[in-house]
């Protein structure tokens, strides 16, 4: 059996260093841009990379609550850190599709360039904090409290 817990939270050490690198890149696009390195191709680079790995990690990590709810006894402060996770990954999605709503526009000047690079800046941030939080606050108690059982049913359940 695949370590699935590990695969799943491994995504937040494996992104960190992107997520890191994203951050730097939509800050390039300060007051002295120049626009001809500035294409709508890379700001759909930003929003590529966010739809094929935040999207898709979220859902993982939505299917492991729905199967922890469903199985598993949990206390009242467990309970409270899974409601937060799902609270913040609606909030990150609608980050998400604000900042697609910016490149969805069809005028490339500073004006959007800014925007684009605040709100990518501030999604990224919002996501990097998050992965953390979700790491010291959530994994430790899935390894603890998920059976072999539970586990080979979570993969079931994301390989659908």
């Amino acid at each position: 059996m695949i370590d699935i817990i590990g695969l799943i939270s491994s995504a937040h050490n494996n992104q960190r260093e992107k997520i890191a690198l994203g951050v730097e890149y939509s800050s390039m696009f300060g007051p002295t841009y120049e626009k001809s390195n500035v294409t709508t191709v890379n700001f759909n680079k930003v929003i590529k990379y966010l739809s094929e790995n935040l999207l898709v990690h979220f859902k993982q990590e939505e299917i492991l609550i729905d199967l922890i709810e469903e199985n598993v006894d949990t206390t009242a402060e467990e309970q409270r850190v899974m409601s937060k996770i799902l609270r913040k990954h609606k909030e990150l999605r609608i980050g998400f599709k604000k900042l697609n709503e910016v490149i969805s526009r069809d005028d490339l000047d500073y004006e959007m360039i800014r925007e684009f690079s605040e709100k990518s800046r501030r999604l990224l941030n919002d996501l990097f904090q998050h992965a953390r939080e979700e790491d010291e606050t959530f994994y430790p108690f899935v390894r603890e409290k998920l059976t072999t059982e539970n586990l080979l049913l979570l993969e079931a359940r994301i390989k659908k």
